[in-house]
Order: structure tokens, then C-alpha cells, then sequence
């Protein structure tokens, strides 16, 4: 099985990440998120949190 899920914190700056069979990963900064196999996408969480906010950003 293969799966992502990511929670997110904007208060604390960071994104909480569960992965299959895996303990919980916080990532914070410019620390790239993990995503499906076939998607060739280079988040931050830096990059997310700005989105959220409504900053624009590029996607490497």
C-alpha cells in the first residue's frame, strides 16, 4: 500500500508527515515534502505554508 498523509501547521511552521509503516517525520523549513513515486514536484514546507498564505512560489 502506498500512501501519503500530511498535516499541516502553520503556527508551528511545519508539516507532520505519516508514511506506511513509518514513525510520524515533522518537517520545518526548507526541508522537501514527500510525494507519490510518479509525481516529479519539489515542495518545501516553506513553499506550502507561503501557498497557504498566498504567496506565489515555482515549482521546481
Amino acid at each position: 500500500m502506498t500512501g501519503v498523509v500530511d498535516l499541516v501547521d502553520p503556527q508551528e511552521r511545519a508539516i507532520l508527515v505519516f508514511l506506511p509503516e513509518q514513525l510520524l517525520n515533522e518537517l520545518v523549513g526548507d526541508e522537501i515534502l514527500p510525494v507519490l513515486p510518479d509525481l516529479a514536484l519539489g515542495l518545501t514546507v516553506n513553499d506550502v505554508l507561503g501557498w497557504l498564505k498566498g504567496r506565489q512560489f515555482e515549482i521546481a
